[in-house]
């Protein structure tokens, strides 16, 4: 079986998300009502997190920093201590957030951004997902099995897992003890410890079938996973693939999908569950994420979109390539472009 080095997987996954810009810093935009329709930025766009419905921060390529306290209304770019693409972004409340990206980098800042300070994590790894369960504990994974835990609140990092030579995509912590991670072939990883160990979960559904006389194809890559519950979570990724478990992943299962690409991301609160990924592609739930409609040209946009987040089961964010940003406040019902480049 052919199997491709790290950083060649890491460039195909990149082809599907990034496409060259320049590298250099724009302006920061000028206070005021933004225009209905405008390019707040040009860089693409890969992190957005929203702690309550007027507070956004989004993060990007070109140490990308955006801060909205008015719903996006306005938009201010926050300084970065390091020139370095960022792929992530999680605040826990107002003040604690933390971004990650290129080289090993975290970022972290205890007062909304004003300042952003540089944490020494000793691996020079890529680290594409982010999250924290409270303002001391988080967790951060990324490329070559890379697994970074912090308990003081991201001064400090200790490393977990094996080092294994897969991508990990996303996590997901329900509490400080039990969480999931998800990544290349399929990979799906649980810990019921705060990640001093961790097992292997799988969804038979998602493994290749083949023959004996023809090459073994590789399982799909899983990109983002959420939980509601420490029982009822999702997984999502490669060719539109969405899993299921309501028994905290001892069992998952293959859930219908209308998505004929990527998905990257999905939440799912209350009733009502979305879903982006390639292509400006976009679906939805509202019976708690048992079945899923592709709501085609909701989202005005046929870019890549990269994540999203809620604050409440009204307000949600969503941000993808050359600077597009659109939100919604009825629940994905209607979503209106913020930033990008509309089509439709």
């Amino acid at each position: 079986m052919f199997f491709l080095s790290e950083e060649k997987r890491w460039l195909n996954f990149i082809a599907l998300l990034i496409l060259a810009i320049p590298s250099c810093r724009e302006t920061p935009p000028i206070e005021g009502n933004q225009p209905s329709l405008s390019i707040i930025t040009p860089n693409h766009l890969l992190g957005v997190t929203s702690p309550a419905k007027d507070h956004i921060w989004i993060v990007g390529l070109n140490s990308t920093i955006l801060h909205s306290n008015n719903g996006g209304r306005n938009w201010l770019y926050q300084k970065s201590p390091i020139e370095i693409d960022l792929y992530d972004v999680f605040f826990i409340d107002l003040e604690n957030g933390w971004a990650v990206g290129k080289h090993g980098t975290i970022l972290r800042t205890e007062n909304g951004g004003k300042e952003w300070i540089k944490v020494d994590t000793l691996t020079d790894q890529r680290l594409f997902d982010v999250h924290f369960v409270n303002a001391r504990a988080g967790w951060t994974v990324g490329s070559w099995g890379i697994i970074l835990h912090t308990k003081d609140g991201g001064k400090s990092w200790e490393k977990q897992g094996s080092g294994e030579d897969k991508i990990y995509n996303g996590l997901w912590f329900v509490d400080n003890r039990e969480g999931w991670i998800v990544g290349e072939y399929g990979t799906i990883l649980h810990t019921e410890d705060g990640g001093m160990h961790w097992v292997r979960q799988q969804c038979n559904d998602i493994i290749p079938v083949v023959k004996e006389d023809e090459w073994e194809t590789p399982t799909p890559s899983l990109y983002g996973v959420y939980f509601q519950n420490p029982r009822r979570g999702w997984a999502v990724g490669l060719d539109g693939i969405i899993i299921y478990t309501e028994d905290g992943g001892n069992y998952w299962r293959k859930l219908e999908s209308p998505a004929e690409f990527t998905l990257y991301k999905i939440m799912v609160i209350n009733h009502n569950g979305w879903a982006v990924g390639s292509r400006g592609g976009y679906v939805s739930s509202t019976d708690g994420g048992y079945t899923w409609i592709l709501k085609e040209g909701v989202i005005k946009t046929r870019f890549w979109l990269r994540d999203l987040a809620f604050s409440d089961k009204l307000h949600g964010w969503v941000v993808g390539s050359s600077g597009t940003i659109t939100t919604t406040a009825n629940s994905g019902g209607t979503w209106r472009l913020v930033s990008g480049i509309p089509v439709g």
